[in-house]
């Protein structure tokens, strides 16, 4: 069976997890390790040539690679224990704790009137107007680069003079065409066309929305520059046929409000303040969110506010949680945005806090059955790869027999017969407690032995011996 363009794609795209080093050092020859086993250069370019329309690029060498040592491990930990209760699912059983706590929390405190007269409604629907298109035409005076105080009065009283003399009676489309400095619409009398909410800077939104049917506004700042606007033509949503949705949206809306309010009560006296070099570190944990942290490295604050911390450690977890995706944009972000993730975790840890002094707890019983899902939920993964209970063939070592069920599971991947499972942050915990590596400068050798097309497929993917025959004649290499 040929690779599905479905598996090509999972498999190209799959992020890998790799960071420093955590478990014996892959070298030479070896691209990647598992406890003791290990992934050759050669086994991996073979396993990429059985599909030739897996492309021979460095990612899909990480991929693989990935994979190889994700399935390695459960495999290893399924062989201590076919319900993997061998796996310390600790740190992601508190996170989804501590959520919960947050969730009842909000339930407890959160008291919201939601009601509403037909009459209030209406009323909010005529200030709102949701779905609404507007038409509207523009006249934009853009200030001089690095504008003086002087320069940039000036800009707005040519602004007024301009708006004074549409009011007057001039055509607003003659005014555009001689003043605007929006080329693109100039031509066309200033005309925008219809837009809704979201679809403009918001200073120009509010101000278009806010003027009536015919009006001219008074003149609006943007990043642009100064705006005078005609509203030309309203396109709007029978109130009847929206009554119902706008109802909910505005409770919706209403109690985002009360939990904003809230939130903001706990989180302002706590004075959470990102340590000096915070930013760096977050950023060096998105890049390798597999580093080992242990000790004072572990504990140390990313994070302060009153009566507690964010650790490294916190960060970490938070991390090994999102997507590569993910973490790509917090390795890239400003150090606004990154202020605004770390102080939102802060602000979890708060509210958390918060709910065990209100008395909110999740008992011992919900929290061992979100440890029994996330097992329920490997063994099922690993069953599906056939990894979970693995049978060592009669003169086979119980080493082969986990390379040998792992080559069939990638194997199965690539020909297109089975899906590719990503186990998320339990990658991180299986490579933590039972070590990893990757040898970064072997991934060029696999393009390489790839582009070739020099080696032999029928070789077992990990160097180690292949499953014997009956006859029991198979031996390691």
């Amino acid at each position: 069976m040929k690779l599905s363009t479905r598996s090509v794609v999972a498999l190209a795209l799959l992020g890998a997890v790799w960071g420093c080093d955590s478990g014996p050092t892959a070298t030479g020859n070896t691209l990647a390790t598992a406890e003791d086993h290990a992934l050759t250069v050669e086994a991996t370019a073979g396993m990429i040539l059985t599909q030739a329309e897996l492309p021979a690029q460095g990612e899909v060498v990480l991929a693989l690679a990935d994979l190889w040592t994700d399935y390695t491990l459960l495999a290893l930990a399924a062989l201590e224990d076919p319900d993997l209760g061998s796996i310390d699912l600790e740190p992601l059983v508190d996170q989804r704790r501590q959520q919960e706590l947050v969730f009842r929390l909000r339930d407890e405190v959160i008291t919201v009137d939601t009601a509403m007269t037909a009459d209030e409604l209406e009323a909010a629907y005529e200030r709102d107007l949701p779905g609404a298109q507007i038409r509207a035409s523009h006249i934009l005076l853009n200030y001089p680069d690095q504008a003086t105080q002087a320069q940039r009065d000036s800009v707005a009283a040519l602004a007024n003079a301009l708006r004074d003399r549409a009011l007057n009676g001039e055509p607003f489309g003659d005014l555009a065409e001689e003043y605007s400095s929006d080329a693109g619409t100039a031509a066309q009398g200033g005309d925008l066309g219809f837009f809704g909410r979201g679809q403009m800077v918001k200073p120009f939104e509010d101000a278009a929305f806010a003027t009536g049917l015919g009006e001219i506004s008074e003149p609006v700042e943007t990043p642009f520059g100064l705006h005078v606007i005609r509203v030309d033509d309203r396109q709007l949503m029978p109130f009847d046929s929206v009554a119902t949705a706008y109802r909910q949206q505005l409770q919706a809306r209403m109690i985002s409000t009360a939990e904003s309010s809230y939130v903001a009560e706990v989180r302002e006296p706590a004075n959470i303040t990102v340590v000096d070099d915070g930013f760096d570190i977050t950023r060096e944990m998105a890049r390798n969110p597999s580093t080992p942290l242990r000790g004072r490295a572990a504990t140390r604050a990313v994070v302060s506010f009153e009566g507690g911390a964010i650790t490294a450690r916190d960060v970490q977890l938070f991390l090994q949680g999102q997507s590569p995706a993910v973490r790509s944009q917090v390795m890239d972000a400003s150090n606004d945005q990154l202020e605004n993730l770390l102080t939102s975790l802060a602000q979890g840890k708060l509210l958390s806090a918060r709910a065990v002094e209100l008395g909110v707890t999740v008992s011992e019983a919900e929290v061992d059955s979100v440890a029994t899902a996330l097992r329920t939920s490997l063994t099922e993964a690993a069953g599906a790869l056939g990894i979970l209970e693995i049978e060592v063939a009669e003169g086979e070592t119980e080493h082969a027999a986990v390379d040998r069920a792992v080559q069939d599971a990638l194997l199965g991947i690539l020909r297109g017969e089975l899906d590719v499972v990503p186990l998320g942050p339990i990658s991180f915990f299986l490579r933590d407690q039972y070590g990893a590596s990757l040898n970064e400068s072997a991934v060029s050798d696999v393009v390489r032995l790839v582009q070739q097309g020099k080696v032999d497929t029928s070789s077992p993917p990990t160097g180690a011996a292949p499953a014997p025959d009956t006859s029991g004649s198979g031996s390691e290499e």
